[in-house]
């Protein structure tokens, strides 16, 4: 690697329900959870609809195809899914990845853990997920 090149790092992780590309080319994140952390109604559930946001920082690697899964608390992991770079996101040095993680059974309160690879570099990140009372 010379001077000039980036290790990669991730920067950012949103979730959020959903992701939409508009007409002009920007990215809408619709119903962002806060603060990574998903409030259910009830245990066990199904989500259907979830999405990851992961903004890099760095040079890609040649093979730039990213690698996800999801830890439970119980170390139960789902099974890997694969995302590539947003068209035109990457810009100022700065790469999207949108991950569609749904339908994602969801059967416990607790930290989650996203992991991923791309390359040789490998991440994870906590979120959480709790039950809510109904108002």
């Amino acid at each position: 690697m010379n001077d000039n090149e980036q290790h990669l790092e991730l920067v950012d992780v949103l979730l959020c329900d959903d992701v939409r590309r508009e007409t002009d080319g920007r990215f809408s994140l619709m119903g962002i959870h806060p603060g990574r952390a998903i409030a259910t109604a009830q245990l066990p559930t199904v989500l259907s609809q979830l999405a990851f946001v992961l903004r890099f920082r760095g040079s890609l690697p040649e093979d730039d195809t990213l690698h996800v899964s999801i830890e439970a608390p119980d170390e139960h992991q789902t099974r890997s899914v694969q995302g590539r770079p947003l068209p035109g996101a990457g810009t100022g040095g700065e790469t999207l990845f949108v991950i569609l993680a749904a339908p994602l059974q969801i059967s416990m309160e607790g930290n989650y853990t996203l992991e991923g690879l791309i390359g040789d570099y490998a991440f994870a990140r906590e979120f959480t997920v709790s039950r809510t009372a109904l108002d």
